[in-house]
């Protein structure tokens, strides 16, 4: 589909597209659907889930995909709410199974799950994306009993249902506009105690959680921010214990997700200061933050994190650019250093580029940004940030020296 989109030119190509794309939606949400699964054991039954849940989360990605292209491509919302009831339906089995102790009896069982969780987590983030505010009413009809129960859940081994919630609701608040900031409040503490109590289980999901609060929290936030600055930085300063009943691979492991979890806290400050700085000291935290860019450990976080950069950037964001422009030079070798990353890559697959801290556009925004900036900013401006990124080993990419 996304070839033909892009090799196409004229509304006959696009109507077909439009017609294809809804249909395979349509028609993968029915086979994901509890009737059109065949009966088999509780293994293989998952399995088919896995398969047929991956398959619509796909095909939701790649019609965002084409709709970010320009194929103006609209799930009806009769479809939004048939997704959400069949995706609501497996998650609730699925949770059932693994806390009626029917997993543990599997061979490979939690992880089975996992992965069946996972594929519905995306595949109702995708359709919130594409849908945006006509996602909120079906989400609150079909699927928001479901995660906010699961915030309330209690007990030992709750942390994956939790994140699975959290995931979902985040999504809805970061992309469905105004009439998603309800469910803020049911989040929030959720996001303090998965940091306070469970940093390793939750803690990057949560931190996370905070950067989509102050972005698109709205007006309930304002009175939580100053707390929660404290609770993100308290993250960054966070390190992993060793010593008891701990192995060195599960000490490693928990480094790495700590590491991720950090990652997450640093674009959570940026857009703090970004998008709240009524209710913070913005200079500080940029202070504080950016010379740790670029992010590493998170590649989706990454390339979030640099491209709100980029686009900020572009657009001459005062508060950014800082007092007599201070931070300019820290952010050019940011700029530098990803658009460094990706000068050379090739590929145009997704996956591909999903590892890497710039999307394929996010490149093409960083080569402008840059080059429009080093011919049009004054001199000595230039030249200090030149300085300044070679102080850290960063020189300017070579597609803007040819």
């Amino acid at each position: 589909m996304r070839d033909a989109w892009q090799a196409g030119t004229g509304m006959v190509q696009d109507a077909h597209l439009l017609e294809v794309a809804g249909s395979c939606v349509s028609k993968l949400t029915a086979v994901v659907a509890q009737d059109a699964i065949p009966p088999a054991s509780p293994s293989v039954l998952v399995d088919l889930l896995c398969i047929s849940a991956d398959s619509l989360r796909e095909c939701l990605r790649l019609c965002k995909e084409l709709a970010d292209d320009g194929l103006p491509l609209v799930l009806p919302p009769l479809l939004v709410q048939q997704i959400f009831h069949v995706l609501r339906e497996h998650a609730g089995d699925s949770m059932k199974r693994r806390y009626s102790g029917e997993v543990a009896a599997r061979e490979d069982g939690e992880e089975r799950e996992d992965k069946l969780q996972s594929h519905i987590s995306d595949a109702v983030g995708w359709t919130i994306k594409l849908a945006k505010a006509a996602a909120v009413e079906p989400f609150v009809q079909e699927l928001a009993p479901l995660a906010v129960g699961l915030l309330g859940a209690e007990g030992e081994g709750v942390t994956d249902a939790k994140s699975f919630a959290l995931c979902m609701l985040l999504d809805l608040i970061e992309y469905a506009g105004e009439a998603a900031q309800r469910f803020g409040p049911e989040v929030l503490p959720v996001l303090v105690q998965g940091i306070q109590q469970d940093l390793v289980g939750m803690g990057q999901t949560c931190v996370y959680g905070f950067g989509v609060l102050a972005q698109h929290g709205g007006a309930f936030f304002e009175p939580s921010v100053a707390p929660a600055v404290g609770v993100i930085s308290a993250v960054l300063a966070h390190e992993v214990e060793g010593g008891g009943e701990a192995d060195e691979e599960d000490l490693e492991e928990a480094a790495e997700v700590l590491e991720r979890a950090k990652d997450n806290a640093r674009s959570a400050l940026v857009k703090v200061a970004l998008y709240r700085p009524q209710q913070c000291r913005p200079q500080e935290l940029l202070a504080a933050v950016l010379p740790d860019y670029p992010l590493e450990s998170d590649a989706f976080e990454a390339t979030e994190s640099h491209e709100l950069l980029l686009r900020e950037f572009g657009a001459g964001n005062e508060l950014l650019l800082g007092p007599g422009m201070a931070n300019v030079p820290e952010l050019l070798r940011i700029f530098m250093a990803v658009l460094s990353a990706v000068e050379d890559e090739q590929s145009d697959d997704p996956a591909v580029w999903e590892a890497l801290p710039l999307s394929l556009r996010g490149r093409e925004l960083a080569a402008r940004i840059i080059a429009e900036f080093l011919t049009r900013a004054q001199p000595e401006v230039v030249e200090a940030s030149v300085k300044h990124a070679a102080a850290r080993g960063v020189g300017v990419p070579r597609c803007l020296t040819g």
